[in-house]
């Protein structure tokens, strides 16, 4: 079925090709004129906070609230926030980086990765909700909603997912 899909896809594009190339061009432009400008200072001070000790400080401070809402390290929990403001990208590379760091659980970095579903405020709120949908309440609304669906996953998965009892780590031990 997908050979079948994907043929029908590509005669569709060589038949049309300006039709094609328009699109193509929109869809480069998006990209180039919004993702990458909402992502990028996102992606930059997620990983200045993860390497310069910020997510373990924070983890630290939020150690009780995250393991007793989430059963989540501080440090975990402090990632899950860190992607609710930068997206999925940010959400799963600080759980990569602090994974590889044995600083978070491998039970943790998947759940982290499960509940990282969203989109960054600046993303949904300026391109999707203002510039696609002409509404920046509408923006403000998914964006609402990306969070809570994110928070409400990373709150299921504590009795879905098993912790790492043999390697858990605790955001309250020296760095």
């Amino acid at each position: 079925f997908a050979l079948i899909l994907s043929v029908l896809f590509a005669c569709v594009l060589i038949k049309y090709p300006s039709l094609s190339s328009e699109g193509i061009l929109k869809g480069l432009g998006l990209s180039a004129g919004t993702m990458v400008p909402s992502l990028f200072p996102f992606i930059v001070v997620s990983t200045f906070a993860a390497n310069s000790g910020a997510v373990d400080f924070l983890g630290r401070k939020t150690d009780n609230f995250f393991r007793k809402t989430f059963k989540l390290s501080g440090t975990a929990g402090s990632i899950v926030f860190f992607g609710l403001f930068g997206g999925f990208p940010v959400g799963c590379s600080m759980a990569s980086n602090l994974y590889s760091q044995n600083k978070i659980t491998s039970s943790e970095a998947k759940r982290i990765a499960l509940s990282s579903v969203n989109a960054g405020p600046a993303f949904v709120i300026g391109a999707v909700g203002t510039m696609m949908l002409s509404s920046f309440r509408a923006g403000v609304i998914i964006f609402v909603s990306l969070s809570l669906s994110s928070l409400i996953i990373a709150f299921i998965t504590k009795w879905i997912l098993p912790s790492d009892t043999e390697t858990e780590k605790s955001s309250t031990s020296e760095v």
